[in-house]
């Protein structure tokens, strides 16, 4: 739950542009269609614009888990406002945010769809329930009231990760994937080896070059018998979903509905997981908190490389007093690009039945300020980046995320239990993959009613 709550956070500042606390735009509000030309202005006979669509007064209504209405005081919230304004007349509708918190949610959605009477129009949810709710007959696609492959506003990344059995199902204004690896500068250039920037950019950031690299810089620095600094640290569950995606696997075969964990590539991974830990040992293990030790080894200089988001730079990294760098995570021997593992996030559906439900989804589009999106990421990515590389970096990232939405088959608990087994060093790789293959699939079957 914490880690959701993070992620909301930062979808909080990306993907809703129309919450007053994103990032602001200095560019004017774009011309619209209810407000007059310059040479209309002087017409005062002019007939009154009729609403696109006449929703005769109906509520549209939008769920999430804050409080997603326009704040005014910003120059983005009183934009955010006037543009309300301006729609709801458009469309002779009202709109009412509602907040509902995160755990109810996906039961909110299934209760009210069950009763005939779904309780929002539009409602953020977390991508791992959609395997569920798409299979359960509780969402309706966008496909069956747009062509999405001309939805030039819909970016690619999200037309992609919001994507469940060919149909399209998820979609929010900007999805900006970033999940990579952080690495400390001082340590690299002391021990005399290459930047993985560089390695990166000659396609050459490899699992390999990773292990080479923590293997040279894991060592005891004052000489009393004891490693005291190492080169990697992880949370250990996200770290073997980045292993399997890096390296072309699966956890979960979304179009077969097969559990594919036990594929040869995801077996690498977890092999070679494995071994950074209990043979090369270049792992500092963690000390209770699996979310935050890897994060606090790394800023406290006991750590070399981690796993990290891009916004975590300015929460997470504020307090570093070396140079620091953000790259891919490296890519394994099956893959031929680097990929962006997305384990959490989020995008707004609609409820089967909800009413108005093509409506909602322009009514939408017209809420956005698109205009705004690229000027607020680019002042997130300066505020939570350290030097114009790592900028370029997650730049590159947005169209490579892949979502794996292996989470919402619940069997996550077996599959964390197998990882940290194996992280652990008490259950090979092949035994715990195949203690808890029967169950997960058993999950999968339940969710997706086979």
């Amino acid at each position: 739950m914490k880690k959701t709550k993070k992620v909301a956070s930062l979808l909080l500042l990306l993907s809703l542009v129309f919450v007053a606390a994103c990032s602001g735009s200095s560019k004017p509000a774009p011309t619209s269609s209810l407000a007059p030309k310059a040479t209309e202005a002087a017409e005062p006979n002019e007939e009154k614009e009729e609403p696109a669509y006449d929703l005769k007064g109906d509520k549209i209504r939008l769920a999430m888990w804050w409080d997603g209405a326009p704040v005014a005081g910003t120059e983005l919230g009183d934009r955010n406002i006037e543009r309300h304004n301006e729609i709801k007349k458009k469309y002779n509708a009202e709109i009412e945010y509602i907040n509902i918190p995160w755990g109810e949610l996906e039961e909110r959605v299934t209760s009210t769809v069950m009763a005939g009477e779904p309780f929002a129009n539009m409602v953020r949810l977390d991508l791992k329930w959609m395997p569920g709710l798409v299979a359960g007959g509780y969402l309706t696609p966008l496909d069956e009231f747009v062509d999405v492959s001309q939805e030039s506003l819909l970016p690619d990344s999200v037309k992609s990760v919001g994507k469940f059995g060919g149909m399209q199902y998820g979609f929010v204004d900007t999805f900006n994937p970033s999940s990579g690896i952080v690495y400390n500068k001082r340590m690299f250039a002391e021990a005399g080896l290459p930047d993985p920037y560089e390695l990166q950019e000659k396609g050459e950031w490899t699992w390999e070059q990773m292990l080479s690299a923590a293997k040279a810089l894991t060592k005891d620095t004052d000489n009393d018998g004891v490693i005291d600094q190492y080169g990697l640290s992880f949370d250990q569950a996200v770290a073997a979903e980045h292993f399997i995606l890096s390296n072309n696997g699966k956890i979960v075969d979304a179009d077969n509905g097969a559990v594919a964990f036990d594929s040869s590539e995801s077996m690498e991974a977890l092999h070679f997981m494995n071994e950074l830990y209990n043979v090369h040992k270049v792992v500092k293990r963690n000390e209770g908190n699996d979310w935050l030790d890897p994060k606090n080894f790394f800023t406290q200089g006991q750590v070399a490389m981690t796993q990290a988001g891009v916004w975590e730079g300015e929460e997470r990294m504020k307090n570093m007093t070396d140079e620091w760098g953000y790259v891919f995570f490296p890519k394994g021997p099956k893959a031929s690009d680097y990929v962006v593992p997305v384990t959490i996030a989020d995008m707004f559906f609609i409820p089967k039945g909800a009413p108005h439900a093509k409506e909602s989804y322009e009514l939408w589009k017209d809420l956005v300020l698109w205009d705004s999106l690229n000027e607020g990421y680019q002042d997130f990515l300066e505020t939570n980046l350290p030097d114009e590389n790592s900028i370029k970096t997650a730049q590159a990232m947005v169209n490579k995320g892949r979502f794996e939405g292996w989470r919402g088959y619940r069997f996550e608990g077996e599959f964390i239990e197998a990882v940290l087994n194996i992280s652990n060093g008490t259950e090979p790789p092949a035994t715990a993959v195949e203690r808890i293959k029967q169950v997960a699939q058993g999950k999968i079957d339940e969710i997706l009613k086979k």
